[in-house]
């Protein structure tokens, strides 16, 4: 068969794979479809019938792999910010009195202090490990043991290590007072997710 009888008769397969990709993304099933394209046309020559004895598989499989190329590429996050509007253009207008009013209610004063107040787990991370450095091995145990289980109850903790859960509040007790807000801040920012 010839490379345009091949393309014929694979493409309804190619359209399918780049519109599945299209509605799952928000990249524009025309992305996917050029890509696809592209890509048929520079593995066509690469097919060996005697190597590999189903065509139609062989393509299925690098387009498919295209696909996710295009998906993980980073245009995908132009995509992700963009929105499109297709058959909404006004031919009566003119070019020149072309006016758009936006809406903004984003305010970027709110976004810097939320994003300097707002701490991210690897801050979390640090608070813990600053607060563990004058620590003995017990409460290092103890505060792992939370990290690692997610249960922060004295008594799942005290079970799980073999110690009495007073120990467990005592110990979680005199960690707190090594922290200290003019060092890290406010306890309300690591505790707000």
């Amino acid at each position: 068969m010839t490379f345009e009888q091949q393309f014929n008769s694979f493409y309804p397969v190619l359209k399918g794979i780049a519109k599945r990709y299209s509605m799952t993304t928000d990249i524009p099933y025309e992305e996917y479809e050029s890509s696809l394209c592209e890509e048929f046309y520079l593995k066509y020559e690469h097919f060996d019938p005697k190597i590999r004895d189903n065509f139609n598989a062989y393509m299925r499989v690098v387009v498919t792999q295209s696909a996710s190329r295009v998906a993980n590429r980073s245009e995908r996050k132009f995509y992700d910010m963009a929105y499109f509007y297709e058959g909404e253009e006004d031919e009566e207008l003119d070019n020149d009195t072309i006016g758009f009013d936006i809406v903004d209610d984003w305010n970027l004063e709110d976004y810097i202090v939320e994003k300097e107040t707002k701490k991210t787990d690897d801050d979390k991370l640090q608070l813990i490990d600053a607060l563990l450095k004058s620590t003995d091995s017990l409460t290092q145990r103890i505060i792992h043991q939370i990290l690692d289980s997610g249960d922060v109850r004295p008594t799942a903790i005290g079970r799980a290590i073999g110690i009495h859960h007073q120990k467990v509040s005592r110990k979680l007790a005199y960690l707190s007072r090594n922290f200290n807000p003019k060092q890290f801040g406010e306890i309300s920012d690591y505790l707000v997710s």
